[in-house]
């Protein structure tokens, strides 16, 4: 007879609650947003055009109050004076206090600007999706991974008047790119512990061969290298990792690996410094003291890209969020990582506690096969059944052995290490539960919950860090 095998899904529901409180306080309803732009106390920018603006509309009002004082004391006409004020070559000084504030005032109005703008793209790319799938990889595995902003030219539509009708035309347009990278695909530096002390790192991708032949049209790669690879091998040349293999393993609900991996591809991505001898032999000159980071796409044996990193100061484009950062290594834990202990306690109770239950819904039976008759099926136990016995004996043939319930024990465990998990993960009221003690009252729920929020509030500090700015 096997065992319980039952696992209770408390990890599940402590990593969708860390979802949903960071998406409520990253993304909250109505307009408000998760970040904003603002000028620095005193900017460090040159006169832009629109400072330069304000500038002269100041020193015109300036200019007329000149005009104004000098017209009171001589009594002659604002023309006359105004004309001798341009004749001697009079520009009223500001005071450098009002250029700062002008300066602040222009570097606040380009703020504004760019915040409406940065807002129409991020909505455009369905940022808060990609959010979502992020933290939700912070949460699980400990690291959420997002790539970008990259640039891309995608096409766009345009009305244009032809003739005399406006129609709607396509037109390449340069946009910004971002996209959420699975934790499996991501291979960086093994030394690094830092994303700063990232020397290289290499990204997977399985690709269809509609998406490969895609890579044509942007710039940079190699269109007949891809052309001859695609004629070579028409039916893809994916192959499954071992984690994948693991996974489809353990769900029968998987395809098999050959309708996994048909007509795909897998292609590379690396971001890092190439070596110096292949650097010169690709006619470059690397500086030791100022190493050359670049870009490069693989196809099977074939580089189909190699080129410089395409933004000057941006050796690679992946941010991290880290639910926890383990110091060991560039990764972090995840919640079912720091609650596995408290979960598979509670595994053991709660599996203990259904193997009991399931030994006391009936007694056990001592059965004495000398004492039956022959042919008698010992086996088969059932209510209101006749036995038949031959011969005598001391013992009887049945006997009624009842297993003693620990029902009131195991609830008791249980309780504790469900209280364990809600003391190191979320607070069983953020989720609809009771509250005892001061959580009897508003005010009282109130402070509890404010108090359980600096968790949480650390990890939007995380995520602001580490993905938004």
């Amino acid at each position: 007879r096997q065992r319980s095998r039952v696992f209770a899904k408390m990890t599940r529901k402590k990593v969708k609650a860390f979802d949903s409180r960071m998406m409520d306080m990253l993304f909250p309803a109505g307009k408000d947003r998760n970040w904003s732009i603002r000028p620095t106390p005193k900017p460090d920018t040159v006169l832009t055009p629109v400072a330069q603006q304000m500038i002269v509309q100041r020193q015109q009002v300036l200019f007329q109050q000149r005009v104004q004082a000098m017209v009171q004391e001589s009594g002659q006409p604002p023309e006359r004076v105004t004309q001798q004020l341009q004749l001697g070559g009079f520009v009223p000084e500001l005071p450098q206090e009002e250029i700062d504030q002008v300066m602040l005032a222009a570097a606040k109005a380009g703020c504004d600007r760019m915040e409406v703008m940065i807002a129409d793209q991020l909505a455009e790319l369905k940022y808060k999706p990609v959010c979502k799938r992020v933290v939700h990889s912070g949460h699980l595995y400990g690291t959420g991974i997002i790539k970008g902003p990259l640039s891309q030219r995608k096409p766009r539509p345009t009305w244009q008047l032809l003739g005399n009708k406006w129609q709607m035309v396509m037109q390449p347009k340069l946009m910004p790119f971002l996209e959420f990278v699975p934790l499996w695909s991501w291979y960086p530096d093994p030394s690094a512990r830092e994303l700063e002390q990232l020397g290289f790192c290499f990204q997977r991708h399985v690709l269809l061969k509609s998406q490969v032949g895609n890579l044509v049209n942007r710039p940079g790669f190699e269109g007949d290298l891809i052309r001859q690879y695609l004629l070579e091998f028409p039916d893809g040349d994916a192959q499954l990792q071992n984690w994948e293999t693991r996974l489809d393993a353990d769900d029968e609900r998987n395809d098999s690996q050959e309708e996994r991996t048909a007509r795909r591809y897998e292609v590379l991505e690396y971001w890092g410094v190439l070596d110096d001898a292949y650097l010169r032999e690709l006619g470059f000159d690397q500086d030791p003291m100022n190493p050359r980071w670049f870009s490069c796409w693989v196809l099977g044996d074939f580089v189909i890209r190699a080129g410089e990193r395409p933004i000057e100061g941006l050796d690679h484009p992946y941010n991290l969020y880290y639910h926890d950062k383990d110091e060991t290594s560039i990764w972090g834990d995840g919640v079912p990582l720091i609650m596995r202990d408290d979960q598979q306690a509670l595994n053991a109770v709660v599996r203990g506690m259904l193997d009991n239950v399931g030994t006391t819904v009936g007694p056990q039976w001592d059965v004495n096969t000398d004492l039956l008759r022959p042919g008698e099926k010992s086996r088969e136990i059932y209510p209101n059944r006749v036995w038949y016995r031959r011969g005598d004996s001391r013992q009887p043939a049945i006997r009624a052995v009842e297993v003693a319930s620990r029902l009131s024990e195991f609830l008791g465990l249980k309780k504790c290490f469900e209280d364990q998990i809600h003391e190191n993960t979320v607070p069983a009221y953020m989720q609809g539960g009771t509250a005892g003690g001061a959580g009897r009252t508003a005010s009282g729920l109130s402070m509890l919950m404010g108090s359980a929020n600096l968790d949480i509030k650390e990890q939007v500090m995380s995520l602001d860090l580490g993905i938004t700015r």
